[in-house]
């Protein structure tokens, strides 16, 4: 177990050291699925407007309801869940408890009806795992030392910088420093088992 997550901790420091981001994505990587995922936020939402605005049926197309849902959710739910695991390996679940936090939040008001009376409950759920979701990505954030930041959602808004983060190579060495102790406690573990005095570092 402990081999298995020292390698691990050990390959997450030489694809941040590789990457000189201070993520476990490289920024080639990270651009390609920015711009991906901004073409289906713009291209998908319009169109399936336009097939819905197109349709004479009282009824709302569904192709077009389809695309406005998956055209807005989908992009939310892929940034969140790669942006988690860019920061931390297993991260993406922080993501997707943000994602379904957003989604609640959203949903939730437009259930509270006589029909669907859970809309509150939704609303509330929701709030927590949004706000759940966020502290965790700010706690990870925070264990990997990455830059982060408070911006409102305008272009060229400015930026509150709530830690600048540590560089690619800092990163690198703090995950290879983490590494080495685990390995040396567990070296001095097996060593004190077979009756050999555990070794000094220099």
């Amino acid at each position: 177990m402990t081999s298995t997550k020292n390698s691990a901790a050990h390959a997450d420091a030489e694809r941040i050291r590789a990457n000189g981001n201070g993520f476990r994505y490289s920024p080639r990587f990270i651009r390609g699925w920015t711009i991906a995922l901004i073409a289906i936020l713009i291209v998908f939402p319009v169109v399936g407007i336009a097939l819905l605005a197109s349709s004479d049926s009282p009824d709302p197309q569904p192709v077009g309801l389809a695309l406005v849902i998956v055209g807005v959710a989908g992009p939310i739910l892929v940034s969140a869940i790669l942006g988690g695991n860019a920061i931390r390996r297993g991260g993406g679940w922080v993501g997707l408890v943000f994602t379904l936090g957003f989604a609640g939040v959203v949903a939730g008001p437009f259930m509270t009806d006589a029909a669907v009376p859970f809309g509150v409950a939704v609303t509330i759920i929701g709030t927590v795992m949004l706000v759940a979701g966020v502290a965790g990505f700010f706690v990870i954030g925070s264990k990997a030392g990455v830059p982060m930041w408070i911006q409102a959602p305008m272009l060229g808004s400015p930026r509150l910088y709530l830690s600048r983060g540590r560089t690619g190579r800092s990163r690198q060495g703090a995950h290879s420093a983490a590494g080495s102790d685990e390995s040396d406690a567990s070296d001095a573990s097996s060593r004190s088992a077979e009756g050999d005095p555990p070794r000094d570092r220099a």
